[in-house]
C-alpha cells in the first residue's frame, strides 16, 4: 500500500506527538482481582516512567510510590492485585526505582471495591498522567 505524502506527514506528527507528550499514555485494564496498567508507548514499546504514586484519597495516605533511582526506568505495564503487592512490581526493562512508600515494607494491601488515584510521572518535572482505579468487586 502506498500513501500520500500529506498522509505520511500526519502519520509522523501523529507518532511524534503520542512518543513527546509531557504525560505517559496509560491504559486501565481490570482482569478478574486485578487491574492492568499498560503504559506501552504505541501499544508496544516501553514508556519512560520516572515516578508512581498511588493513594487512598478517602484516608489520604499514600499507598505505594517509587521513583527512578538509577539510568532511565522502561516500563511496558504495572499489575495490582488485590490483598499483598509487591513493592518491586514495577519491573522496568533499563534502570531502577527505589520506593518511597511504604518505607520499610516489601508489600503493600490493596482492597477491591476501594476506589484508588493513581499518577504515573513521564519526567520528573512534568505533568503527571491522573487516573482512578478500583479493583472489581467480585
Amino acid at each position: 500500500m502506498v500513501y500520500s505524502l500529506p498522509a505520511m506527514i500526519g502519520i509522523l506528527l501523529l507518532c511524534c506527538l503520542v512518543a513527546c507528550s509531557a504525560k505517559p499514555p496509560v491504559r486501565v485494564l481490570n482482569v478478574g482481582d486485578a487491574v492492568v496498567v499498560d503504559v506501552e508507548t504505541l501499544g508496544e514499546y516501553p514508556t519512560t516512567i520516572s515516578r508512581v504514586r498511588l493513594t487512598n484519597p478517602q484516608t489520604h495516605s499514600t499507598i505505594w510510590e517509587i521513583k527512578a533511582n538509577s539510568g532511565t526506568p522502561q516500563l511496558h505495564a504495572m499489575i495490582l492485585r488485590e490483598g499483598d503487592n509487591s513493592v518491586s512490581l514495577a519491573d522496568p526493562d533499563t534502570g531502577t526505582y527505589t520506593v518511597v512508600s511504604p518505607p520499610n515494607s516489601r508489600i503493600f494491601r490493596l482492597e477491591r471495591g476501594v476506589r484508588y488515584e493513581l499518577e504515573l510521572w513521564r519526567e520528573a518535572n512534568s505533568a503527571p498522567a491522573h487516573l482512578t482505579i478500583r479493583l472489581a468487586s467480585g
